[in-house]
């Protein structure tokens, strides 16, 4: 991936999740990647979203339980909704 790519990569996974209230929170450990983790808490739960910009794909975590993953910024914005949506029932 090209370091314009990687840049693009970031900045469409940050546009899918900020509007769902995630904030950058700190950046991962180098071993793993040095992944860009953000934050949220919506209802009763924590929600962090790990993105490996370099690698083209993010983990998706409720509590510290890992719920989702993926590579696209469509599939991100469709299980941050569906989660957004149980927690308002």
């Amino acid at each position: 991936m090209t370091a314009n790519e990687k840049d693009q990569y970031k900045r469409d996974i940050e546009q899918a999740a900020m509007p769902f209230g995630f904030a950058f929170s700190n950046y991962g450990c180098m071993c793993s990647g040095s992944q860009l983790i953000y934050t949220a808490c919506h209802g009763n739960h924590r929600y962090e979203l790990d993105v490996w910009h370099a690698r083209g794909y993010w983990h998706l975590y409720q509590d510290r339980y890992k719920i989702g993953y993926g590579t696209t910024r469509e599939s991100l914005i469709n299980q941050i909704q569906k989660l957004w949506d149980l927690d308002n029932l």
